[in-house]
């Protein structure tokens, strides 16, 4: 099974970034993100046995009962990794130390599986690839600011299929950011 771990994004954030991408779509032949696979990865895990995927639900459920919901700023489309350099257009979130500290929960517990992290947190929403054939393409981003709130009140674990025509998305378990309640 392929799996990942991310935080969901509501329907009005999904709607306030997808006004903001709709005009991007028009002119630029990208790898487009579907709107209803929107969402801020934690930690992608890749390939996982079956039989850890237990052991995977119930430690990310015990970071669930320890860690508080909080809210995320949601800053503006932005190139990944920089302006220079575009794999992906992203929405950007503004610096917060708790989504930096719910990261850093998931990546502890995903030692007890023998998961090692290889990349550092990066916390953003991908809406769009660049294939490497595109990158040397000049693009612009005008009207870019989203400056939107987004109530983080859980995390998933979600399992992806890929197809031809992109990936799909299944939620194998929810878990509530129930701590300091």
């Amino acid at each position: 099974m392929r799996l990942f771990i991310a935080v969901p994004v509501n329907e009005k954030n999904k709607l306030k970034i997808q006004e903001k991408v709709n005009p991007l779509k028009e002119r630029y032949p990208l790898s487009w993100v579907r709107l209803e696979n929107y969402h801020i990865t934690l930690q992608f895990l890749g390939e996982v046995k079956p039989e850890d995927v237990e052991k995977i639900d119930s430690l990310l459920s015990e970071i669930g009962v320890s860690e508080p919901p909080f809210d995320l700023t949601l800053s503006s489309l932005d190139f990944f990794p920089s302006n220079t350099k575009h794999r992906a257009i992203i929405v950007s979130i503004k610096h917060n130390q708790e989504i930096m500290r719910l990261a850093d929960a998931v990546r502890e517990k995903m030692r007890y599986v023998d998961f090692v992290p290889d990349k550092v947190f990066n916390v953003h929403l991908t809406v769009a690839r660049i294939k490497e054939n595109q990158r040397n393409q000049k693009f612009t981003l005008m009207d870019n600011k989203i400056d939107s709130v987004l109530s983080v009140q859980s995390f998933s674990l979600i399992e992806s299929i890929l197809k031809k025509e992109g990936p799909v998305y299944t939620d194998i378990n929810s878990y509530t950011l129930r701590g300091g309640l």
